[in-house]
């Protein structure tokens, strides 16, 4: 049977005699008691003895470096005022449950132990500010609460600011950047959030963890806070970006100024922070709650990459936490870089122009789909309109202009081909491909506001560079520009100002979806990008009013082809309906019947179409 010595405050004799000794005689545990202020006594324990503590965290970081390196074995019994003890090693808030867990323990662990400064660490270090929205308590709150909690969270942020430190570790590793607040524990094994996004974390591998909190803006924080308060992707081993993580022997952390910290929830203010850890210094007994699966690797880890550097330290340490991303410049120069180039007019962006607008008007004249959609893939229109979009996004006046001139000389290319195409070709009827382009609604600036987005996105993020294609293809620039061609060479006002009409939309669609877009990912703030936004808005604002006029006109013209196709009359029976705008409207019909039909049947057939609730006449 062990024989276990039990380390108690003096003030702490009630409880002691209450409750802890009657469980410790039920169990027939052999034990004598020591107040901490015995201090030679604990200091002449032999090694190989058991302790129990039934203490405050206060007491036992006073207690627990003088048990180091002696071969002694520690469980804890839950103390109504031991919070960061009971949090690092799992243990049970039951004094029953703990002290079975001590008695049956087989094998303790050998325990690297943290020190901040030369102050013994208990749980955490956290320098600045560091979100609870990863803590244990957080993820089991009810729905309700959990929404309280969240935007409690977001009002807190709303006035943080980023601090300028350093880090460098034992190995010579160092980064020089910003961030709200630095996280460093020595083991992440009882952390609900470290637990969940590292899996290389023990408590005897001899290294600490730190976590650099360090997001570009709220939107980027809560959008991984409302995945992890609500969604419970809890498989998802993968840090945000907004996260650097270093794992290191030790560290060192320099700030521009004083910061308050806190040690174990202890606040304190510093600007300077020495961590070390002293190696399996101390057997512990963990608690029923400790995790124990980790992989006990020495190697130093550190994921710095996507933290703020030059420039974006300096504009995110100016002024507080902004709602969106803004990168800085140096982080963006090489898409820069592409987009300036893009926006210049050049013999390859002409040539391009000359050849997919003369294919699609000849795709357009045969009636071919995949001649037309080839066309599409070959038009170079989406390059100059995102650096647009970029422009008017940072106010950049040149690259506007040079895109603007880009885009205007492109479509004055393809109209001159598509003119003289039409002129060239005898045919001169409509078809469904020139028909298509001819009746914009609002749901073609939906499509052009996806495309857009998804435009913006592709040029962003070089790994899905390959998807421009597929953008090209939906939003479809270059046919609404080849019938415009057409509707001028017919002198058909009705084709050119439906081709036209959306021709424009597509444009204007696209550029203030792909300016929104960029302003997400953090290429401009929105003090910055707001009088480019609201004119791009404006114009678009101004577009929809007839497109809204021609999504109710077609709405309509569905109405009454449904009703068309439900008419018969003497067993003549319509199918294929089809209207073409007109004024008068125009049907286009196959009529199914067993007999000739002579011309009075015909006319009553046509009677019996002609008035509609809507006015108008066919």
């Amino acid at each position: 049977m062990s024989h276990f010595y039990l380390i108690h405050a003096a003030d702490e004799n009630d409880i002691m005699k209450d409750t802890i000794t009657p469980l410790l005689k039920s169990k027939e545990v052999k034990y004598n008691v020591i107040n901490i202020d015995q201090e030679s006594k604990i200091k002449a324990f032999e090694e190989g003895t058991e302790v129990i503590i039934f203490l405050s965290d206060k007491d036992i970081k006073k207690i627990l470096p003088m048990l180091f390196n002696r071969n002694i074995t520690v469980g804890f019994l839950p103390h109504p005022e031991m919070f960061q003890t009971k949090l690092s090693f799992g243990i049970s808030p039951k004094f029953d449950e703990a002290i079975d867990n001590i008695i049956n323990c087989e094998k303790p662990l050998t325990a690297d132990f943290l020190f901040c400064n030369n102050e013994p660490v208990l749980n955490m270090v956290k320098i600045g500010k560091c979100f609870s929205m990863f803590s244990k308590k957080s993820i089991k709150l009810s729905i309700i609460n959990r929404i309280i909690f969240f935007f409690s969270e977001v009002r807190k942020m709303i006035s943080m600011r980023h601090h300028i430190f350093k880090i460098e570790t034992l190995k010579g590793k160092e980064i020089e950047t910003s961030g709200l607040g630095v996280a460093i524990f020595q083991h992440g094994c009882s952390q609900v959030f470290s637990r969940v996004t590292i899996d290389d974390t023990t408590i005897n591998d001899g290294m600490m963890y730190a976590l650099v909190l360090s997001p570009r803006s709220i939107f980027a924080v809560l959008k991984y806070f409302f995945s992890n308060l609500f969604l419970k992707n809890n498989n998802n081993k993968k840090l945000p970006d907004f996260i650097g993580h270093v794992k290191s022997e030790s560290l060192m952390i320099t700030l521009n100024k004083t910061t308050e910290y806190k040690i174990d929830g202890i606040l304190e203010k510093n600007d300077k922070f020495e961590l070390r850890l002293e190696k399996k210094v101390i057997k512990i007994i963990p608690g029923v709650f400790f995790v124990k699966d980790g992989n006990e690797s020495t190697k130093e880890i550190f994921k710095t990459e996507t933290l703020p550097q030059k420039e974006a330290i300096m504009e995110l340490t100016q002024k507080p936490l902004p709602f969106f991303d803004h990168l800085g410049t140096d982080e963006f120069k090489e898409l820069f870089q592409v987009l300036r180039e893009n926006s210049k007019p050049t013999s390859t962006f002409l040539t391009l122009m000359v050849l997919s607008t003369m294919l699609a008007t000849i795709g357009l004249f045969a009636n071919s789909i995949p001649v037309v959609i080839g066309a599409m893939i070959l038009a170079p229109l989406m390059s100059p309109i995102i650096p647009l979009s970029m422009g008017v996004l940072r106010q950049d006046f040149k690259m506007m202009k040079d895109s603007l001139k880009t885009i205007f000389q492109g479509v004055c290319y393809g109209l001159l081909i598509a003119v003289i195409l039409s002129f060239i070709i005898p045919i001169k009827t409509f078809n469904s491909e020139i028909l298509a382009r001819t009746n914009p609604t609002i749901l073609d600036l939906g499509v052009a506001i996806i495309s857009g987005i998804a435009g913006a996105y592709a040029y962003s993020k070089s790994e899905v560079a390959k998807s421009l294609a597929g953008v090209a293809i939906a939003v479809a620039l270059v046919p609404p520009l080849a019938v415009t061609g057409i509707g001028i060479s017919w002198g058909n006002f009705e084709i050119f100002y439906g081709s036209s009409l959306l021709l424009i939309t597509n444009l204007t669609g696209i550029t203030l979806a792909s300016a929104i877009t960029f302003m997400f990912l953090g290429y401009s703030s929105f003090t910055l990008a707001r009088k480019g936004l609201f004119l791009s808005l404006l114009i678009v604002i101004a577009i929809s009013l007839p497109l809204s006029f021609s999504f109710n006109r077609i709405s309509q013209d569905i109405k009454i082809a449904e009703r068309l196709s439900n008419l018969s009359y003497k067993n003549i029976r319509i199918k294929d309906v089809n209207i073409i705008k007109h004024k008068p409207l125009y049907i286009s019909a196959t009529l199914i019947t067993k007999e000739n039909i002579d011309t009075k049947t015909f006319g009553k057939l046509c009677q019996t179409t002609r008035n509609f609730p809507s006015g108008d006449k066919l």
